[in-house]
């Protein structure tokens, strides 16, 4: 899978956080130098959060309100098991 968008934000100077919220999102921001919020993704596992953020700074960055996943509680019954290696490592 490539994430080209992200790749070409990371060599125009922005920084990629990736993290899990208190209810077990996968949270990714892309922060410019300013710490400006440029995009972001959630979802419950990583590599579908980092496709979203990879979108989102293609579309120019919107709110977090505009890109959070409603779908909540849907995403805390996900089993463990389903979780890939890099899902384990951001929530570590």
């Amino acid at each position: 899978m490539e994430l080209t968008n992200i790749e070409q934000a990371i060599r125009e100077g922005c920084t990629v956080y990736a993290f899990r919220s208190d209810i077990g999102l996968c949270i990714v921001r892309i922060e410019d130098e300013h710490k400006q919020l440029k995009g972001s993704g959630e979802h419950a596992h990583a590599i579908t959060a980092l496709q979203k953020a990879d979108l989102d700074y293609v579309a120019e960055g919107r709110s977090y309100s505009e890109v959070r996943d409603c779908s909540r509680t849907n995403h805390q019954n996900q089993s463990v098991a389903e979780a890939d290696n890099l899902d384990i490592w951001i929530g570590s």
